[in-house]
């Protein structure tokens, strides 16, 4: 497919409408444009801005401030008659809402902002210790985020929607635990291995991007089995992060590229079965 045919799909692609062999299509496609790749998170960014903008309800001193603030010169100095002048009260509504509309964005500004700060300082915790000690790293992360301990299959009902260890990992690695996680952007599911060679591998799916995790690490991209994948160097480990259908999935502990690569494989291939 070609970046017009694939932009003109773009929205039904995120909303999950096209047929599978389109979405197939799309997704080969976005996985080696950049270009696409870019257009696609720019809609996952924006579903989550309006996904936050909830209307606070409001209280019986707000109508009082937002008429204060209202250009009283301009409304006529006789009292509106609602069966007369309809448009006014029209008017009136319209800028009320406008202004409460305005309100609630602030306030979900503040809380973005309050949460990424939030979100960067803790998991950024987590990834300076978790090479070293990734047993309290572990430890940091379910007390900032109030992870609880959870059993895949009970993890899927909580969730409604079964998740990509469902079926596993390879062979190497051996299961150690599974959490839920209230992070900022959705109850995130984490799910930790041991590699019977050594070390700890973790796999979170999550419902958007999250860059914020790794904060000022630099950052690289490359197609790893077919997925545009965010790579990030994390001491003497690797984190990646790309696109699974609607979710994303970042694991943290990678050896190296083709570790990563073997497990984006392995879920792509469960996947379609």
């Amino acid at each position: 497919m070609r970046c017009g045919e694939v932009m003109d799909l773009l929205s039904a692609y995120y909303d999950g409408e096209l047929s599978t062999d389109k979405a197939d299509s799309v997704s080969v496609h976005v996985s080696g444009c950049a270009v696409c790749a870019a257009e696609l998170e720019t809609l996952h960014k924006l579903s989550d801005l309006t996904a936050r903008l909830d209307q606070p309800a409001p209280t019986s001193q707000a109508w009082p401030r937002i008429a204060a603030q209202l250009d009283t010169r301009q409304l006529p100095t006789h009292p509106i008659v609602p069966s007369s002048r309809p448009k006014s009260r029209k008017v009136l509504l319209t800028i009320a809402l406008l202004l409460l509309a305005s309100v609630s964005l602030f306030v979900s500004t503040h809380w973005h902002v309050h949460d990424h700060h939030h979100l960067t300082e803790h998991f950024g915790i987590f990834l300076d210790s978790f090479e070293k000690t990734p047993h309290e790293a572990q430890r940091h992360l379910l007390t900032s985020f109030t992870g609880v301990p959870v059993e895949i299959p009970d993890a899927i009902r909580e969730l409604k929607y079964r998740p990509v260890v469902a079926d596993g990992l390879p062979i190497e690695y051996e299961p150690h635990a599974a959490y839920l996680l209230n992070m900022p952007c959705c109850r995130c599911l984490e799910a930790c291995y041991h590699r019977k060679d050594g070390g700890m591998v973790c796999v979170f799916e999550h419902d958007i991007d999250q860059a914020a995790w790794f904060g000022e690490r630099p950052s690289s991209s490359k197609v790893c089995s077919g997925k545009l994948t965010r790579l990030v160097q994390v001491d003497g480990c690797l984190a990646a992060t790309w696109q699974h259908q609607r979710r994303h999935i970042t694991v943290i502990g990678a050896k190296d590229v083709e570790e990563i690569d073997r497990l984006i494989s392995h879920f792509e291939q469960h996947l379609a079965l």
